[in-house]
């Protein structure tokens, strides 16, 4: 009897409670949405299945797992190829580290199996065939390397230094300036030879114009280097630029 009477009371207040819920709309976080729904302007209190909290998790972006600087920029590349575990293919061949032929079908998990563990991975060569190869990590930091190198190296060719060279200039002064413009060139930059007076100076005769420019286009030729548009010529000044020659010898795009 005593079973009962508690079952009863435990019904009775549960059905009281739905009663309640279902009259005031409670909040799974016990506030009503008419409560909530005038901070959130936004939400339509049409919607009676989706709440805020639910929305806003949505818009909540998972925390990505550790990755080191060097994976960190390689992710940045929407190219990038992917490694190991990372790669969609079940089925691969395997690229001959010798004889660069192509290896039969195998599933992927028995390469990973096979490769050695923090000395080398397997990277996919291309993300429109299943064709895979085995890099070791010093054969990838020395490519790193490489590809830095050659990158500094194109941004250095792309560089414009500037020479001042002065009409008045004596011999030892001349020869040093133009000793700068040859070793600018010989970094493979670019360099732009600045010909002006001193301030209150006259203006340079015709004369002595052609012969200061004529030292400086001997530099240049004698450097292999090439000149780059026209020579702007002012009342007190000359502007001649240069760019240097390829490593293989052959003209750059002008």
């Amino acid at each position: 009897m005593a079973f009962q009477q508690v079952a009863s009371c435990i019904a009775s207040t549960s059905r009281s409670v739905l009663r309640t819920s279902t009259r005031k709309r409670i909040h799974p976080t016990g506030v009503t949405r008419s409560a909530i729904f005038p901070l959130y302007p936004h939400y339509s209190t049409q919607r009676k299945d989706v709440y805020p909290a639910q929305e806003l998790l949505k818009t909540i972006t998972p925390l990505n797992p550790f990755n080191s600087p060097m994976e960190q920029e390689r992710d940045k590349d929407e190219n990038a190829l992917p490694r190991n575990e990372k790669i969609k293919f079940e089925m691969v061949q395997l690229i001959d580290r010798e004889t660069r032929t192509l290896g039969p079908l195998r599933p992927l998990v028995d390469i990973l199996a096979e490769i050695r563990k923090g000395k080398e991975f397997v990277q996919l060569v291309s993300h429109e065939r299943p064709l895979v190869k085995i890099i070791t990590f010093d054969e990838d930091r020395r490519a790193e390397r490489t590809r830095k190198t050659q990158q500094r190296a194109a941004r250095a060719a792309g560089r414009s230094k500037e020479v001042q060279i002065s009409w008045q200039s004596e011999a030892g002064d001349l020869a040093h300036k133009l000793d700068k413009v040859r070793e600018v060139l010989a970094e493979h930059n670019r360099v732009s030879v600045l010909l002006s007076g001193r301030p209150k100076t006259p203006p340079p005769t015709d004369e002595k114009r052609a012969e200061m420019e004529k030292k400086v286009y001997k530099v240049a030729e004698a450097m292999g280097a090439f000149e780059v548009g026209e020579p702007e010529r002012g009342r007190r000044h000359s502007i001649l630029n240069f760019r240097p020659k390829t490593s293989a010898g052959s003209e750059e795009g002008k």
